[in-house]
């Protein structure tokens, strides 16, 4: 069609709106690639973070203000999807998708969109409202690069992690049954079944109680107030 544009997926633009749209497009692009914008965005994710903690506390979340502050921020954070919209407004879709494919998504566009249409929804659940705004603080990622480079890293090396995750299943499964053999009749409220003795390695892993289980083994007694043993 002579003098049109032509939109993806056979859509096509009138002339006559072309340079108005071309107008808008370039405006709003310039004003959410600012830095002065990207500034605004950053304290308002650093706000939104202070209030979703504040809110903690029914006194200071009963007060006035707090809601004033929560309007504003939420406020913020439409009108820069808005804008991010209106930018690619001859192709809107390309807020969330580059091409009509899964593959090409814009997963953060996505998760801003989502996040603020839920904090306009009327949700009667306060609890599933505040899960809402707290994800609002993973917006800092976003907006810090270092941070974002850093999560990709993490992304990518997830098959490395599955890897190391079953490398330690297998060495609990292991010693799970070494241990039930050689505790399980000394100490049964610990090693008495297999279920029981990978809970029992898993607390020792982490450093809570380990000598509660170490103790009795040790001075073969159900009971130790170290080191003298209370109950042979």
């Amino acid at each position: 069609m002579s003098g049109s544009k032509t939109l993806d997926h056979g859509f096509v633009l009138p002339p006559w709106l072309q340079a108005p749209i071309r107008s808008i497009e370039g405006t709003c692009t310039k004003v959410t690639d600012s830095s002065l914008f990207q500034q605004l965005i950053f304290a308002a994710i650093i706000a939104a973070s202070v209030l979703i903690g504040l809110q903690t506390d029914e006194g200071l979340n009963a007060m006035p203000i707090f809601s004033t502050l929560e309007t504003i921020v939420t406020a913020i954070f439409a009108a820069e999807c808005f804008l991010k919209i209106l930018a690619v407004m001859s192709k809107p879709w390309h807020f969330f998708f580059q091409s009509f494919s899964p593959v090409s998504a814009n997963w953060w566009n996505w998760f801003d969109f989502v996040v603020v249409v839920a904090c306009f929804m009327n949700i009667s659940a306060v609890a599933v409202l505040r899960l809402f705004r707290l994800l609002r603080v993973l917006k800092l990622v976003r907006a810090v690069p270092t941070l974002r480079l850093l999560l990709s890293g993490l992304v990518e090396s997830l098959n490395s992690i599955v890897y190391i995750f079953c490398l330690l299943v297998l060495l609990f499964y292991v010693f799970g049954i070494l241990g039930m053999f050689l505790y399980a009749e000394a100490d049964a409220d610990h090693f008495s079944t297999l279920p029981l003795t990978l809970v029992t390695l898993f607390a020792i892993s982490t450093g809570g109680s380990w000598t509660a289980v170490m103790y009795p083994n040790i001075f073969e007694c159900e009971e130790t107030v170290y080191p003298v043993c209370t109950t042979p």
